[in-house]
């Protein structure tokens, strides 16, 4: 493999973005809430190790391996990268993402020197995926919260 800014280069057949769409699914299906609470607590997931639950956490353990993957996940989580629409769910009017801005994202990685342009979008849809399925997990929790109370 060859290495690049510290990140790996995979040439292989492999299918590109699942790393990256389990790390998205995790993030916005309330992760980020969960990690600021074992920051918090000091626990050994939040530096790296084994956390308090015995595993590593998912945002560490599925970042991102290339170049194309970290360019990926830094472009979509910036502000403004996201189409995103009203929806009236049980729990009142609310943004939901129906997918990134294709034409942005792509316009960030036309600047990278070296950029594997296949791997990227590839990365770039596993993101889109599992930031769809984690906000609609979310969503689906906070639902079946709303119901038990």
């Amino acid at each position: 493999a060859l290495y690049h800014a510290g990140l790996r280069r995979f040439k292989s057949g492999a299918r590109r973005g699942k790393r990256l769409s389990r790390r998205a699914e995790y993030a916005w299906s309330g992760g980020l809430d969960t990690c600021k609470g074992c920051k918090d607590l000091g626990d050994a997931c939040a530096r790296g190790g084994r956390g308090s639950f015995g595993d590593f956490c998912p945002l560490q353990k599925d970042a991102p391996e290339t170049l194309e993957g970290e360019l990926a996940w830094q472009v979509a989580s910036q502000p403004g990268m996201w189409t995103l629409a009203m929806a009236v769910t049980q729990l009142g009017t609310q943004q939901v993402p129906l997918g990134l801005n294709w034409q942005a994202a792509l316009a960030f990685g036309e600047a990278v020197p070296d950029l594997d342009f296949d791997i990227y979008r590839a990365a770039l849809k596993g993101v889109e995926l599992g930031r769809i399925s984690g906000e609609a997990q979310s969503a689906k929790n906070k639902t079946t919260q709303e119901q038990i109370h």
